[in-house]
């Protein structure tokens, strides 16, 4: 399967776990060029949620929630604040960045992979 499809299908399964936890998402494959995308804005009551999703078929070398780079966490930042510059009605609230890691069928849901 194509990197891209295994990609979309690992985030639409992001999605519905989220869902079902009681997430609402806002937003998939939110772009700012020159940084980069952002997989998911979600929101959680007053929390806006960005969420990186790895997925790894195999874990034999890293993990999903392993390979989360300081690179990726600096442009996923900054993409954020494009999102919060064009998007003012989320200026006041509390921002927060997942990672939901996914190997095989395990989710891990990490809330607060990083922070600013």
């Amino acid at each position: 399967m194509q990197t891209t499809k295994i990609g979309n299908k690992a985030e639409e399964q992001a999605c519905r776990f989220l869902k079902f936890q009681g997430l609402q998402i806002l937003f998939q494959n939110f772009k700012a060029l020159p940084y980069g995308e952002i997989d998911i804005i979600a929101l959680d009551k007053n929390i806006l949620i960005f969420v990186e999703v790895k997925y790894r078929k195999k874990t034999n070398f890293a993990k999903a929630e392993e390979v989360l780079t300081f690179s990726k966490q600096q442009k996923l930042i900054n993409t954020a604040n494009i999102f919060l510059q064009q998007n003012l009605e989320f200026e006041n609230y509390q921002c927060r960045f997942d990672l939901i890691a996914i190997n095989e069928e395990d989710i891990n849901w990490i809330k607060d992979a990083f922070t600013v």
